[in-house]
């Protein structure tokens, strides 16, 4: 993982990973999938700022409304700012 990390600050704009869905990270958490600790934010985000790391809602547009996207563009840009 730490040469993956210094890959990543050399790279202009850094990876973000996203993970859709709480039920999903959940699981992924328990089956010990997903160790990097994560800060949820609310019932729907949880973000790992160091990984760089967020959890949304689904790509469905009756999960991720219009307000839920600029939340989730917003969670991005200070990931790679």
């Amino acid at each position: 993982m730490l040469s993956v990390q210094r890959e990543l600050k050399h790279q202009p704009h850094p990876t973000v990973h996203i993970i859709m869905g709480r039920t999903y990270t959940k699981r992924l958490i328990a089956d010990g999938k997903l160790t990097c600790p994560m800060q949820w934010l609310d019932n729907e985000f949880a973000i790992n700022t160091e990984h760089r790391v967020i959890v949304c809602p689904y790509f469905d547009y009756r999960q991720l409304s219009n307000i839920k996207i600029q939340y989730l563009a917003k969670l991005i840009k200070s990931l790679v700012a």
